[in-house]
């Protein structure tokens, strides 16, 4: 498997076959490898959220359902907001450090063209996704630097080392080493 930073300098020096990635539209080519700015790096965080918010409300009405089927009781009652929120926090940290470790990317990363990877290119480790995860729910004004740092990186990118890109090639798992098998 090639590191992104090996992706990227190949696709840099000009090799033959990597110009004309058709998975890259047209206009996001010249910003590909690139670090992330605010902006897309904030949308991203907002889709994430609304997914995660989405789910705990799905969760929540169910829950009431299910309850007022047992109990038989007349109204529904959805859980408190406390409850809410602690589920949806330990829910946004497993998305986040799962999706991390695991392709370097979340919904809302994957929506905006965006990948994490390491200080050598490469994904993120299980750990430092864990970490970050936590970082970025407890302290996410830290994405504000990325606003004021010349290399666009947030302070939880300075502490642990890491870097969003801009990286719209979706690569899929290679299943053999021969030739693609003839599908007509």
């Amino acid at each position: 498997m090639t590191s992104f930073s090996e992706y990227k300098r190949r696709v840099d020096s000009g090799q033959p076959g990597l110009e004309a990635d058709t998975s890259v539209p047209k206009d996001a080519r010249a910003y590909q490898g690139h670090r992330a700015g605010f902006f897309s790096r904030s949308i991203a965080a907002i889709i994430d959220l609304l997914s995660v918010i989405l789910i705990v409300v799905i969760w929540n009405l169910g829950a009431a359902f299910v309850r007022m089927l047992v109990e038989h009781v007349q109204g529904v009652e959805i859980p408190k907001l406390g409850w809410s929120v602690a589920i949806g926090t330990i829910l946004m940290w497993l998305v986040w450090t799962y999706a991390w470790a695991t392709t370097g990317r979340s919904l809302g990363m994957h929506i905006m063209g965006l990948r994490i990877i390491n200080y050598s290119g490469n994904r993120v480790r299980l750990p430092v996704a864990a970490l970050r995860s936590i970082f970025c729910i407890v302290f996410p004004i830290g994405l504000l630097w990325v606003i004021i740092s010349p290399a666009n990186r947030s302070v939880q990118d300075v502490v642990l080392r890491t870097s969003v890109v801009y990286d719209w090639v979706v690569g899929l798992p290679r299943i053999c080493s021969g030739p693609p098998l003839d599908t007509a």
